[in-house]
């Protein structure tokens, strides 16, 4: 492989045609090369970015709001009854995944690798559907059981007929030793690269333009320089650790002792480090009262220039990924904290819901639509919902708004005249609902003049 098949599609040409010769070149060879510039680099890039803590608590957290905390399958917009009853079996059908939790969150890895896979495993069997009413138990159905995460790095993509999505191929692993699995070797005589069933493939990719060629481009291309340059100053700063803890000793040599001497200046030096260092180790120095030795102190200023930069380092990491700094404990001490954080906050959950909504579309596209409804296509013809538009994959967070936040909604929303469901309130502000037998304080509307109390007991 020459390093050319791993440059990006421009490769520093003012020319504007230079793009399409390059994409039209990429298209025209047996297979496309992932055009990472940081996997060019370090085949074992993404191991040693989730290595750095920084990187990895930052990674862990958005990939954990972007996999969502719970799933539903909802039908599309304007559904018809056929299309309602087609995603609760869609749902229903789902439930039996294992770690769909885990298999979300090792998708949602696209975020830093820029495309990630998993593959569908199942088997058929029959299954009652409980939440749709009049439906036959006698059909069977293909149900998936398991999402197999696969690494992107031993699947490939090759051009197919024009007009043509990829052929995606991967490399095979041993499955009777699956539990340690080992890529076997594709060049060697009787193994290849086999085709990928897409029928049973996710795939999630993550800024996937045209110029990436079906690979994406995840935060990894920009993260490189950053955790690169932070490795070494981690190696400096450690290396300067000693001489800034202990200080710079210096021994002063007399060298009107050497005109009736054999040792030259050198010599003397020399003993004097090797009698300082022997002593510096048992953390004593014991010298000739005629002797001097001091101890000059570092000012602090190397161990502040590498803490500072550390810092800036650590907040790029964390502001790249998370889109914030306040989460973590980062950002300027000058900006008010409580106006940072309600800014950094809707940025957050902006970037999250934006992550969410990739997730669903690979998830709704590979899971649902390219292998359950395609797997089940004769059973869906039989039941007469074929012509039902797919139903949508939805990504749900649990976290609880802030109930003072919401009750001040709801009392606004009242006030305009606006209905409000007793249901949805008690959920969204968390006060619990009222039981037969309890005490009940009941709200009184304050009058004109002002008489009346806020609340009274029933």
């Amino acid at each position: 492989m020459t390093a050319i098949t791993r440059r990006p599609i421009i490769d520093g040409s003012s020319n504007t045609d230079q793009y399409v010769w390059q994409l039209r070149s990429m298209y025209q060879r047996f297979r496309f090369w992932n055009p990472s510039i940081a996997l060019q680099y370090d085949p074992a890039i993404y191991e040693k970015m989730l290595e750095d803590p920084v990187v990895r608590q930052a990674l862990v957290a958005r990939q954990g709001r972007a996999s969502g905390d719970s799933w539903r399958v909802d039908p599309p917009r304007n559904a018809t009854d056929d299309e309602i009853v087609l995603a609760k079996l869609v749902e229903h059908g789902l439930t039996g995944l294992r770690k769909f939790q885990m298999s979300r969150f090792l998708l949602s890895a696209a975020i830093l690798r820029g495309v990630r896979f998993g593959f569908v495993e199942g088997c058929r069997t029959y299954m009652e559907f409980p939440n749709v009413e009049g439906l036959p138990d006698d059909h069977e159905w293909w149900i998936p059981n398991r999402i197999r995460d696969i690494d992107s790095r031993r699947i490939r993509a090759r051009p197919a007929k024009s007009g043509e999505d990829p052929v995606w191929e991967y490399s095979e692993v041993d499955r009777a030793s699956y539990l340690s699995p080992t890529i076997i070797n594709t060049t060697g005589s009787g193994f290849g690269w086999v085709p990928l069933d897409t029928r049973k493939v996710i795939r999630a990719a993550y800024d996937d333009d045209e110029g990436r060629i079906f690979y994406g481009r995840g935060l990894a291309e920009s993260l490189y320089n950053i955790v690169y340059a932070r490795s070494v100053v981690l190696t400096e700063g450690l290396s300067g650790v000693e001489k800034w803890g202990q200080g710079v000793i210096v021994g002063h040599v007399d060298k009107s002792q050497l005109n009736n001497s054999e040792q030259t200046t050198d010599d003397v030096v020399d003993n004097m480090l090797d009698t300082l260092d022997r002593m510096r180790a048992r953390n004593a120095v014991v010298v000739d009262k005629e002797d001097a030795v001091t101890v000059l102190w570092p000012d602090g200023a190397g161990s502040s220039m590498v803490i500072d930069f550390l810092t800036y380092l650590d907040n790029l990491i964390t502001r790249l990924i998370d889109g914030a700094l306040l989460p973590s404990g980062g950002g300027d001490a000058s900006v008010g904290s409580l106006a940072r954080g309600v800014v950094e906050e809707e940025t957050i959950q902006k970037l999250a819901s934006q992550d969410r909504r990739m997730l669903e579309d690979a998830l709704t596209e590979g899971l649902i639509e390219n292998t359950f409804m395609a797997f089940n296509q004769e059973t869906i013809v039989t039941l007469g919902l074929d012509r039902c538009r797919c139903p949508k994959m939805i990504l749900q967070s649990d976290a609880r708004p802030d109930p003072t936040m919401m009750i001040d909604v709801y009392t606004r929303a009242l006030g305009a005249g606006v209905p409000i469901s007793a249901d949805d309130f008690y959920e969204k502000t968390g006060i619990r609902k009222p039981e037969d037998g309890d005490e009940i304080i009941q709200p009184i509307v304050m009058t004109q003049d002002g008489t009346g109390a806020p609340f009274r007991g029933s």
